[in-house]
């Protein structure tokens, strides 16, 4: 399909071009002051053509508008000037609108953080009377029974995990920001998620000290959750690597491990609240990282590429 002739365009370009090819037939036969003078007439002619083109576009507007040649008075700077003003007030109404719903959010987000917290609580102190019988009963039954008891009480750490996952989620992000050496707490939280688990070989590379400014609680849990959901996509063993380096005042944190690798539509979804694929999972550990690293100014980003695993991209601004 071909393009619609623009007139104003076209004439500028005719403007611009007897301009131009003036200038360079005759400039070798003036003199500077001589060249300055075609200079200034090619820009004359530049905007005459920028204005004859404006008056084009202002004559195609009110025949868009049906508003008939001579119908008020007004000159064409002022349809102009009431144009601009109408596209301002336009842009106010979407600020104001933006404004209202980012309120609105935020007084969601808020209810459903004390909702959120109600319910952990409520669910919390029975669960806690049943674990403490639980732990009686374990030790006057037989050996026999001890299975059932186990179960109970693991179940009821799967439960608290899901409660204290959903109580960090909705709680709002207060970053305490200090000078944190990223190197040594990605060491120290990622040895304690395979500690013990001779399956998973860990390697952290990095080129140099990063340090940045930043909630080191809260990074901590962001990045054993990362770790976690490393780890848990080898349960048959694999590599999972770190890669740390500053680049343009920007720590970058690459994790990647050797898994089963995440489809695209997936992908898609990884980072949304209760969204897991997993059997016991809650669906907020992904969230939860996301959220601490928004809440610092970073970026979290997935790549994976079928079966040959995941690689989870961090960036945060850098600096003590």
């Amino acid at each position: 399909m071909q393009g619609k002739f623009q007139p104003g365009a076209f004439i500028i370009f005719l403007f611009v071009f007897a301009g131009a090819l003036a200038g360079i037939i005759i400039s070798p036969f003036l003199s500077m002051t001589g060249i300055q003078i075609i200079l200034g007439a090619g820009a004359f002619l530049l905007a005459a053509g920028i204005y004859t083109a404006v008056r084009i576009y202002i004559s195609n507007q009110r025949k868009l508008l049906r508003t008939p040649a001579g119908a008020d008075d007004r000159s064409e700077v002022g349809f102009v000037v009431d144009t601009f003003h109408e596209l301002v007030e336009k842009l106010k109404d979407k600020e104001k609108e933006l404004e209202r719903l980012k309120s609105l959010a935020e007084d969601r987000a808020m209810q459903l953080a004390e909702l959120s917290a109600g319910i952990a609580h409520e669910l919390r102190n029975p669960m806690s009377v049943i674990a403490g019988y639980a732990k009686l009963l374990s030790k006057r039954i037989d050996n026999s029974n001890k299975p059932t008891v186990d179960a109970i009480l693991n179940e009821i750490q799967g439960m608290d995990r899901i409660i204290s996952e959903l109580l960090a989620f909705t709680k709002p992000a207060d970053i305490h920001k200090m000078p944190v050496n990223i190197n040594k707490l990605v060491e120290e939280t990622a040895g304690a998620v395979v500690s013990g688990n001779n399956l998973i070989k860990l390697i952290v590379n990095t080129d140099a000290a990063v340090t940045i400014s930043a909630d080191e609680l809260l990074l901590r849990q962001a990045l054993t959750n990362l770790f976690r959901n490393a780890a848990e996509a080898m349960p048959e063993g694999g590599e999972l690597s770190v890669n740390l380096s500053i680049k343009r005042n920007t720590a970058e944190i690459i994790v990647r491990d050797t898994g089963h690798g995440i489809s695209e539509n997936i992908r898609q979804k990884i980072f949304l609240p209760f969204f897991t694929t997993k059997e016991k999972g809650t669906g907020l550990g992904l969230a939860l990282v996301r959220k601490v690293i928004a809440a610092h100014g970073g970026n979290i980003e997935v790549q994976s590429a079928g079966d040959a695993g995941t690689a989870f991209r961090i960036t945060l601004p850098a600096g003590k």
